[in-house]
């Protein structure tokens, strides 16, 4: 989808035909007899990849910045670089295409983003998704608010009962293949009457690869645990054990560290695997805005094929532009919310149908949780 996305723009704009970047290749080489060789190789990679580029890092912006720091300083500090290799141009072309386009609920000066994460296709369970966030941004202010949503929490839904949230998905997937991110951001919107105006979904190979393919992240394990049941590829269950202290994870291994969320004493909870998450984000962050991740060509097509394979999105090419610009101009760090059963939450904990543990609103008024939300959206400051 990015990529007929991407291949949109450039019919839009000449900037990017590929007969005319090839033409400006050619007559820049016959120009300039004294480049080293190495350099225009490097300049010819840059030019063939650059788009591809920008997209996948204004996608990771939307998964990854939205969720950690501001990064404002490091294309600043990065101008004179793109500009000795002729591409700095095209940066401002493609910013100007997104300052063009408006974002749904920007006018109203709330954009809300659903990020999902579920197994895949040939896994067990391969649509529930373990992995729920919404990602509110309020533009004028910089501002941005992750709420993590627990899996259990049940919400309504006309002719389903009372689902848990994390089968919607499923659900969606079953009425219309590919229509399952579209589903659960339409339900969870109507159910917690708050608007979801686009969505992200990524599966679990896809996560593993990406972290592979960038070379492992550095996270630092707060504390020791093991997982007696974590679910292996077999349809069983494996153990499953971190250390406390600083140590470098592979897709696999940080794949583990996101999903458990059965071991015993604290770490067994959804809501402390919601903060494991966010400390990956973190360091994935960090590695993909490293100099040699941004020179690496292989790696970034590499990336590029997972993400066309295991990533769905209902943003556009253009959006995603436009969603960038408005990240990486603020100044605020994001603040981050786990919904959870607790002293003046909206939810409480409860036993389902077959004695399954559920999340529910309180006193089942859904209202609640709505009023909860556009709270944390508008007013609380940590």
């Amino acid at each position: 989808m990015l990529n007929n996305d991407l291949q949109s723009l450039n019919q839009n704009n000449n900037v990017f035909n590929e007969n005319e970047s090839n033409n400006t290749e050619d007559n820049n080489d016959n120009q300039d007899n004294n480049v080293n060789p190495t350099d225009q190789s490097q300049k010819s990679a840059w030019r063939r990849y650059f788009p591809k580029l920008l997209v996948i890092g204004l996608s990771l912006w939307i998964i990854i910045n939205t969720l950690t720091a501001s990064q404002n300083d490091f294309f600043s500090n990065q101008q004179s670089i793109f500009k000795k290799f002729n591409i700095y141009a095209l940066i401002e072309n493609l910013i100007s295409l997104g300052q063009q386009v408006t974002l749904n609920g920007e006018i109203e000066d709330r954009i809300n983003v659903l990020v999902l994460g579920m197994p895949g296709k040939g896994k067990e369970g391969p649509y529930l998704t373990d992995t729920i966030i919404l990602v509110s941004i309020k533009p004028s202010k910089g501002q941005t608010r992750i709420v993590s949503i627990p899996r259990d929490l049940v919400v309504p839904v006309s002719g389903q009962g009372l689902p848990k949230i994390n089968k919607l998905n499923a659900i969606g997937e079953v009425n219309e293949s590919g229509s399952g991110g579209t589903y659960t951001s339409q339900t969870i919107s109507k159910a917690l009457d708050t608007p979801i105006h686009y969505y992200i979904r990524i599966d679990f190979s896809g996560f593993k690869d990406f972290i592979n393919d960038i070379g492992g992240i550095e996270i630092e394990v707060e504390k020791s645990f093991t997982d007696y049941t974590f679910p292996d590829e077999n349809y069983k269950t494996r153990i499953v054990s971190f250390n406390q202290g600083k140590q470098t994870l592979d897709g696999e291994r940080a794949l583990q560290f996101v999903r458990s969320r059965h071991a015993a004493g604290s770490e067994g909870s959804d809501f402390a695997r919601s903060k494991r998450q966010q400390k990956v984000l973190k360091a994935i962050q960090h590695k993909v805005l490293s100099w040699g991740f941004l020179w690496n060509v292989k790696t970034i097509s590499n990336i590029l094929d997972d993400f066309n394979e295991h990533v769905q999105t209902n943003l556009r090419g253009s959006e995603i532009l436009r969603l960038a610009n408005i990240l990486k101009s603020s100044t605020n760090d994001p603040i981050y919310i786990t919904l959870q059963p607790g002293k003046n939450m909206p939810v409480v904990e409860d036993v389902g149908l077959g004695g399954a543990y559920i999340i529910k609103a309180q006193n089942n008024d859904y209202k609640q949780i709505k009023l909860f939300l556009d709270e944390i959206f508008n007013n609380y400051v940590k």
